[in-house]
């Protein structure tokens, strides 16, 4: 329906068998992924609490109003497990996957181009310390012999 839409406010004309053939594709794509899914879902089995926390990384990921906007501490709070381990079991399942919460690749190399050369902590309270302690350290002297 959305292609005839799309086919009549552009003045073209699809042949009927056309728009039929893209349902079909578009169906059975749906379907595959359908299946796929569900068997990604259950992969260690048919364990409910395995099962849920596996919906709730991928709901994170593609919809994470969807769990409140859960961080990965809230959500291990759910399973009695930090929120490093729910972290790390959400990058193993999913990999880098984009999600809006997340900073694009292209800002995060924008930010650290910009940081480059950035003097913000000369004189500060770490940039003392570790020139402190490096006065401290004798230079060793070469052996004479």
């Amino acid at each position: 329906d959305a292609l005839e839409l799309v086919a009549n406010s552009t003045g073209c004309e699809l042949p009927e068998s056309f728009l039929e053939k893209i349902k079909a594709a578009a169906l059975e794509h749906f379907v595959q992924y359908q299946s796929q899914f569900i068997e990604w879902i259950f992969k260690n089995g048919p364990h409910p609490i395995e099962v849920e926390k596996r919906l709730y990384i991928f709901a994170k990921h593609v919809r994470a109003p969807l769990v409140f906007n859960m961080g990965f501490r809230a959500i291990g709070a759910l399973y009695g497990e930090e929120g490093a381990t729910v972290h790390a079991r959400s990058k193993a399942a999913l990999g880098p996957v984009p999600a809006g919460w997340k900073k694009k690749a292209a800002a995060c190399e924008k930010m650290a181009a910009s940081a480059i050369g950035n003097r913000n902590r000369h004189g500060g309270k770490k940039t003392l310390q570790s020139s402190f302690l490096r006065k401290l350290k004798v230079k060793k002297q070469p052996d004479q012999k």
